[in-house]
């Protein structure tokens, strides 16, 4: 059997394989690629809310028929997994670092090589969007308190943004953390003691502030999108 021969036998079981899992049922999760600087493969789910615990934000897996994720080849999602056949080309892929960008990978084979993707866990909302607390890199924005030297830096010269104040400054999380509102930079404001428990008491409004926040993570999220698009369209050329 030639080359072209086995190839084409190849795909005619992948589609054999995704038609099977598709009568079963017909439901797929978009999942991201990332290779960080160190070479460590990272993968993260589409997600969507499921409430609040601990405040933490609930995001669990965002399932979608074939025909709606196939919407998403655009932005990189073009493999698809419905079984082992799919997994076995997949973990060569990664082995051989031939990593795609995302993939289309159908429910039973998430419940069975990938379970931890199907799960309902905790985030943070972070300007970059939503972040695994528990990851290393990011355990310091889920922290409750600031180091020392992290929160002078930040009052450093500093009043309080509403009445001027410069006593008894404090950091105020502008998307709360009851709401996984992650503790950065961006998300918070520097505030005096009195208009702190204001706020916190709906005498003072921040509302407008909340949405700077939210409009910053919108533009990051578009950012990545043409991003994503460009090198897309650069790999075609």
């Amino acid at each position: 059997m030639t080359d072209r021969e086995k190839l084409s036998c190849l795909k005619r079981k992948l589609h054999a394989e995704i038609q099977t899992s598709i009568k079963q049922e017909d439901s797929w999760l978009l999942i991201t690629f990332d290779v960080s600087e160190r070479g460590v493969v990272r993968i993260s789910p589409d997600t969507t809310f499921e409430g609040f615990e601990n405040s933490r934000e609930l995001r669990r897996p965002r399932w979608r028929t074939l025909r709606n994720a196939k919407d998403f080849e655009c932005i990189g999602y073009r493999y698809i997994v419905a079984g082992k056949l799919g997994m076995t080309i997949l973990a060569k892929l990664v082995k051989d670092k031939n990593i795609p960008k995302g993939i289309v990978i159908h429910k039973s084979a998430i419940q069975e090589w990938l379970p931890a993707m199907g799960e309902i866990k905790p985030v943070l909302n972070s300007v970059k969007g939503f972040i695994n607390p528990n990851s290393p890199e990011h355990k310091r924005l889920a922290a409750k308190r600031l180091g020392s030297a992290t929160r002078k830096r930040l009052k450093d010269g500093k009043s309080c943004h509403f009445c001027n104040s410069k006593e008894n400054l404090t950091l105020h999380h502008l998307v709360r953390r009851e709401v996984g509102g992650a503790t950065e930079e961006e998300n918070l404001l520097v505030v005096c003691r009195d208009c702190h428990d204001k706020i916190h008491e709906k005498e003072i409004d921040d509302v407008e502030l909340v949405l700077e926040v939210s409009a910053k993570r919108f533009q990051n999220l578009i950012a990545q999108v043409f991003e994503d698009n460009s090198e897309s369209g650069a790999e075609k050329a």
